[in-house]
């Protein structure tokens, strides 16, 4: 969580770093949320982390219509805009 706040500069609320806390060591998870719980963009940033942290990880976007993936990908590249990653560091644009 303290990784997600300090690359992306932004501050999660309480729920967000449970959420993402708790999703981050389970084997499955699933999240139940209301409209407008801000599930993309914490998919978003657990997701780019994940794979920022861990090279080899594969991520798959899945959706029910390709419009939802197409806006979680987008999401994601927003969130990712200014990061740029070399090999040994993650530095910001």
């Amino acid at each position: 969580v303290r990784f997600i706040e300090t690359l992306y500069n932004v501050e999660l609320l309480d729920y967000q770093k449970y959420l993402i806390s708790k999703t981050w060591v389970a084997d499955n998870s699933l999240w139940l949320m209301c409209r407008n719980g801000s599930k993309t963009t914490c998919l978003s940033f657990y997701t780019s982390s994940r794979c920022i942290l861990f090279p080899n990880t594969a991520a798959w976007l899945i959706s029910r219509t390709g419009a939802q993936s197409k806006e979680l990908y987008m999401k994601i590249e927003r969130l990712t805009d200014f990061v740029e990653r070399s090999d040994d560091y993650v530095i910001r644009k």
